[in-house]
């Protein structure tokens, strides 16, 4: 199990069953993490939750981008390519 916190508050937890476990690799050995992908480390997870809205490779980014690479202005808000964050929120896990 992975709980997702913000600001030292829990927000999300979220189930990580095997199958899930291999494909967060797999983008793990594949991405650029400025984080060193910390929001994958142990049981909490730190990283800036996120909402699906419906695009293959973005989602919405609800937090404060501390300067990732991945979030960028867009509209009113900001828009995440983070491959974890998507995976994340396209198998409904955040």
């Amino acid at each position: 199990m992975v709980m997702l916190t913000k600001g030292g508050d829990m927000a999300w937890v979220a189930d990580l069953n095997e199958q899930h476990r291999i494909a967060l690799d797999e983008i793990r050995q594949k991405t650029i993490c400025d984080h060193d992908f910390k929001c994958l480390d142990g049981d909490v997870c730190q990283a800036a939750p996120v909402h699906d809205i419906g695009l293959e490779d973005y989602v919405e980014c609800l937090a404060d981008h501390n300067g990732c690479r991945h979030s960028f202005p867009f509209g009113f808000g900001r828009l995440c390519r983070c491959r974890v964050r998507i995976y994340l929120a396209h198998h409904h896990l955040v």
